[in-house]
């Protein structure tokens, strides 16, 4: 879902702006962009800079797939898009596991400033985290288990995939 943020609007200084709720994310794109890739049809799939807080150029993209694996942390706020998932699992996290996460990810993957990252953190994530994002688990079909390893957590939905592929395989 990352790239399916919206630009940050104009004249808003990005360390006073929440990108941990909903309305930060283009979930109109997100569903027209899934109904495409369902069909089988073309799309055009949006690129968001994370430096500059900006949706950038569209790419033509065509996927051929049975199976779609969407990743993102409001994928079970947006009731539309949860509705038109088959399969949905749900990573727990402590706190301390969003906060090193994030600062690895935001720090090394998105360049981000630290200054950045822990004011984004301290303001917004974990708040929306419990609005968001964790009071919506009880829609998922699995929820994985904070207190685990991630070598564990990795095996849980290793297992659970391979589960539905073989039953999706059977089917026919």
């Amino acid at each position: 879902m990352d790239m399916y943020y919206k630009s940050l609007p104009e004249g808003i200084d990005p360390l006073n702006y929440n990108f941990d709720e909903p309305k930060a994310i283009d979930i109109k794109g997100i569903l027209k962009d899934l109904k495409s890739i369902m069909k089988y049809e073309k799309f055009y799939s949006p690129q968001y800079d994370f430096k500059l807080h900006k949706s950038l150029k569209k790419v033509e993209r065509k996927i051929r797939t049975n199976l779609i694996i969407f990743e993102g942390i409001f994928l079970f706020y947006f009731k539309e898009l949860r509705e038109k998932l088959n399969y949905k699992i749900y990573l727990e996290a402590t706190d301390e596991e969003i906060f090193k996460r994030r600062l690895k990810r935001d720090l090394k993957k998105r360049g981000s400033k630290l200054e950045f990252v822990k004011n984004q953190l301290e303001r917004f994530v974990f708040l929306g985290n419990y609005k968001y994002v964790e009071r919506y688990k009880k829609y998922s079909d699995l929820i994985v288990p904070a207190n685990l390893s991630i070598k564990e957590k990795k095996k849980i939905i290793l297992d659970e995939l391979k589960k539905i592929l073989l039953k999706y395989l059977n089917e026919d």
